[in-house]
C-alpha cells in the first residue's frame, strides 16, 4: 500500500484509477442488458456514467503531466488480465458484486490517497476532480455493499476480490501497455434485453395498448407513460452494448454514449413519476423490448462489425430518436396548453437530452462513414428498408401465431376514441434536426419519410 509521495507513486495511482474506472465502465456497459432488475439496471447506468467521465478527467491530469508526449497513458499488463477475467465471470451478478465490492472500495482507497497528498497549487485540476468525486464514488461502493453482499459468496467473486485488494497493498507491476489499446474485444454478445421474471412480456409483433384518452385521462395518460417507458429502458441497453463490442473507437465516442445511458435512465426515472402520479407502475401493462431486439443484428451486417454499429446508430440516434424531437416538441405544446405544467416541463427537459442524442449519433454515424468507405444516406435508407420490412415479418409471424390476439387487437382499435381538442397537431421539426446536426441532404431524406401529412 502506498504510504508517502514520490513522484512515481503519484503517477502509479494516477494510472491506476484511469484504467480501473475505464475498464469498470466498458463491463458495466457490457452488462446492462442481462441486468433483469430496474433499480439495479438504474444505479449500474448512473455509474457507469460518472466512472467514465471521472475517467476521461483523469485522463486529462496525466495528459497535462506529461507535456511531452502521451508517454504516461500507461496500463499494467496484469491489471488488465485482472479486470478482463472478471468480465469473463458467469452470471451478471457475480461480475457486479466484484465491481462493487472490489474494484469500488481499491479505487475509493486511490482517491483518498491522492487526496491526502495533493498539493491545492500545483494539482489544483486534480484536486477539483477528486473533490468532486471522491463522494460518489464512495457512494457507488456503499450501494454495492447494500445490494450485492450477497453474492460475495459466489463461486469467483471471493477470489477476484482479494486479488483486487492485493494489488492495491502491492506495487505496479506486469509490463506497462498503452491505456488506449488496452480494452478487449467483447467476450460474448447479448441479442435479447432481460427483464423480471414476474413481469409480463409483450410479444413482438403485437400491438401495445391503445388508450382511449391520452389528455386528460389518468388511465389512458398512464398507459402512454408505461409504452414510452419501454424505449428509454431498450435504448440505454443498446447504447451501452455500442460502447462495450467497440473498445476501440475514441474515449470521446464513449463518454457520448455513456452520456446517453445515464441520460436515458433519468428518462425512465422521470416517466416513472409521472406515471406513478396516476397511479400507474411500470409493469401493470405488458412490457416491450421489440426496439432492443430489433435494433441489436441484422442480417445485412457481420455481427461486431462497424456497419452493424453504424446501423444501429442511424436507427436509433438519427431515425427513430429524430422522430421523438417531433414527439417531444409536440407533448410540450399539448400539455402546456392543457394546463399540465408538470408534463411539460419534463419533456422540455426530455427534449434536451434528445437534441444531444440525436447530434451524437449523426457525429458518430458520420465518422465511421467516412473511416470505413460508406455512404451515410444510402446506409439509413438500407437500414431503414430492412427495420420496416423485419416489423411487418414479425407483425405477420404474431397475427399467424396468435389470430384470436389479432381479432381483438382490432376490436379494441375500432372502438371509438376520445376526439382531439387540440387545435394544432403534430409537425415535422426541421429546426431541431438543424440544431442536432442535420445536413440539408439529412433533411431532405427525412421529410421524404414525413409520417405526419
Amino acid at each position: 500500500m502506498r504510504s508517502e509521495w514520490s513522484c512515481s507513486a503519484f503517477i502509479e495511482s494516477l494510472q491506476t484509477v484511469v484504467f480501473l474506472e475505464r475498464a469498470s465502465a466498458h463491463i458495466l456497459a457490457g452488462c446492462l442488458p442481462r441486468i433483469r432488475g430496474f433499480a439495479t439496471k438504474l444505479a449500474v447506468s448512473h455509474h457507469l456514467y460518472e466512472g467514465m467521465a471521472q475517467a476521461y478527467r483523469m485522463r486529462d491530469v496525466l495528459l497535462g503531466l506529461d507535456y511531452r508526449s502521451s508517454g504516461l497513458l500507461l496500463a499494467s499488463s496484469d491489471d488488465v488480465h485482472l479486470m478482463k477475467s472478471v468480465d469473463g465471470l458467469l452470471g451478471v451478478e457475480r461480475v457486479l458484486a466484484v465491481i462493487y465490492l472490489g474494484v469500488k472500495p481499491r479505487l475509493a482507497d486511490e482517491y483518498r490517497w491522492l487526496f491526502s497528498h495533493v498539493d491545492s497549487l500545483l494539482d489544483s485540476q486534480l484536486l477539483s476532480a477528486l473533490t468532486s468525486y471522491l463522494p460518489q464514488i464512495e457512494t457507488h461502493a456503499q450501494w454495492g455493499t447494500k445490494t450485492l453482499t450477497r453474492y460475495a459468496s459466489a463461486p469467483g467473486v471471493i477470489e477476484h476480490v482479494t486479488r483486487i485488494t492485493e494489488r492495491w497493498r502491492s506495487a505496479i507491476s506486469g509490463r506497462q501497455l498503452p491505456l488506449d489499446q488496452v480494452m478487449w474485444t467483447p467476450l460474448s454478445r447479448a441479442p435479447a434485453a432481460l427483464r423480471p421474471r414476474s413481469l409480463k412480456r409483450g410479444d413482438n409483433g403485437a400491438l401495445p395498448i391503445m388508450p382511449r384518452d391520452t389528455l386528460r385521462d389518468p388511465q389512458g395518460i398512464g398507459i402512454f407513460l408505461h409504452n414510452s417507458i419501454n424505449e428509454e429502458y431498450t435504448t440505454l441497453e443498446l447504447m451501452g452494448r455500442n460502447s462495450y463490442e467497440h473498445p476501440d473507437m475514441p474515449w470521446a465516442f464513449h463518454l457520448s454514449l455513456a452520456r446517453q445511458v445515464a441520460d436515458e435512465a433519468r428518462h425512465a426515472q422521470i416517466l416513472e413519476r409521472l406515471a406513478d402520479d396516476v397511479n400507474v407502475r411500470y409493469g401493470d401493462h405488458p412490457i416491450y423490448v421489440t426496439n432492443y431486439d430489433m435494433l441489436y443484428s441484422y442480417d445485412h451486417c457481420e455481427p461486431g462489425s462497424k456497419r452493424e454499429l453504424l446501423w444501429r446508430l442511424l436507427l436509433r440516434s438519427t431515425y427513430q430518436e429524430a422522430l421523438s424531437l417531433d414527439f417531444l416538441a409536440f407533448e410540450i405544446k399539448k400539455r402546456e396548453f392543457l394546463h399540465q405544467p408538470k408534463m411539460a416541463r419534463a419533456f422540455c427537459y426530455i427534449l434536451a437530452d434528445e437534441l444531444f442524442h440525436v447530434e451524437s449519433g449523426i457525429r458518430w454515424s458520420r465518422a465511421i462513414a467516412e473511416s470505413h468507405g460508406f455512404d451515410v444516406l444510402t446506409e439509413r435508407r438500407d437500414a431503414r428498408e430492412y427495420y420496416l420490412a423485419r416489423e411487418s415479418h414479425e407483425r405477420l409471424r404474431f397475427i399467424a401465431r396468435y389470430p384470436e390476439r389479432f381479432v381483438a387487437e382490432m376490436k379494441r382499435r375500432q372502438e371509438p376514441r376520445k376526439a382531439s381538442e387540440l387545435p394544432f397537431g403534430i409537425q415535422f421539426e426541421s429546426d431541431l434536426r438543424r440544431r442536432a446536426g442535420f445536413s440539408d441532404a439529412d433533411l431532405e431524406q427525412a421529410q421524404r419519410w414525413d409520417v405526419y401529412s
